[in-house]
C-alpha cells in the first residue's frame, strides 16, 4: 500500500550538490563589498534563506537586495547526488504529485532544474518570491500546500 499521495523536495543539497555554486555566490558578493570570503565560514549559510545570511554581512536592505539580485547566476554550478534520477523515475511512475519546495526563488531554481533535467518531473515549482512576500521555508511550503490538487493527499516533506 501506497503511503504517500505527493512528495514535496528542496532543491539544495537534497537533489542537487549546490555548495560549489552557493560558495561562489557568497564569495563574489563579498569580494564586492570589501570582505574577504576567506574570512567567513561560508557552510553556516547552505539553508537558510539568502536575504538572512547576506543581512549578516551587510548593513541595509539596499545592499542586501542588491547582493540577492546579482547574485543568483553564481548558484548555478552544481551537479545532481547520484540515484536522483532513478529516484524521481520511480516516484513518476509510481503516479505521485511532486513539487519543490526550496527557498531559492522559483525564477532561479526553474532554470537549474531544467539544465539538470529535473524540471519535467515536477508538478509545481514551489519556491521564494524574489520580493520578500515568500521568503522561508514555512511560507514557502504553505503556499505549494494551496495547490488544489493536494487537497486530502498524505504528503511527504524530503530535505
Amino acid at each position: 500500500m501506497q503511503r504517500y499521495d505527493a512528495v514535496l523536495f528542496d532543491v539544495d543539497g537534497t537533489l542537487i550538490h549546490s555548495r560549489p555554486g552557493i560558495f561562489n555566490c557568497f564569495a563574489y558578493a563579498f569580494r564586492k563589498m570589501g570582505l574577504d570570503p576567506d574570512a567567513i565560514d561560508c557552510s553556516r549559510y547552505l539553508g537558510p534563506p539568502l536575504r538572512w545570511s547576506f543581512a549578516q554581512h551587510f548593513a541595509t536592505d539596499a545592499e542586501v537586495e542588491q547582493q540577492i539580485k546579482g547574485r543568483f547566476a553564481q548558484s548555478r554550478k552544481c551537479s545532481l547526488f547520484p540515484g536522483v534520477r532513478q529516484m524521481m523515475d520511480t516516484l513518476k511512475d509510481a503516479g505521485l504529485y511532486m513539487a519543490t519546495a526550496t527557498c531559492k526563488p522559483v525564477e532561479v531554481v526553474t532554470p537549474i532544474l531544467k539544465e539538470q533535467g529535473l524540471f519535467d518531473y515536477f508538478d509545481r515549482i514551489g519556491g521564494a518570491s524574489m520580493d520578500e512576500s515568500v521568503d522561508n521555508k514555512t511560507d514557502v511550503i504553505r503556499l505549494v500546500l494551496q495547490d488544489p490538487r493536494l487537497a486530502g493527499k498524505r504528503i511527504l516533506m524530503v530535505g
